[in-house]
């Protein structure tokens, strides 16, 4: 897991999918930047909601390699 940036310091390639800190943890997208607000540029993944007050970043982790055969047991509802 990569280690938390601050967003005063350093700021993700627009586009990208990141973990952030606004008093809790959420997963977000940088938009496009605002030189002067680099704490609110994110957004939800639905690219609708705004995510106000990051202070902190970092890269989202990559799914995990099972993740797809994982759902498909959950929605025929098997546990194992």
């Amino acid at each position: 897991m990569s280690k938390w940036r601050s967003v005063f310091k350093e700021l993700p390639q627009p586009g990208q999918d990141c973990v952030v800190w606004c008093g809790w943890c959420i997963t977000a997208t940088y938009k496009h930047p605002r030189a002067r607000k680099p704490a609110h540029d994110w957004h939800t993944e639905d690219g609708v909601n705004p995510v106000c007050m990051v202070t902190h970043w970092m890269p989202a982790p990559k799914e995990p390699r099972q993740a797809k055969s994982a759902w498909m047991k959950l929605a025929k509802g098997k546990r194992k």
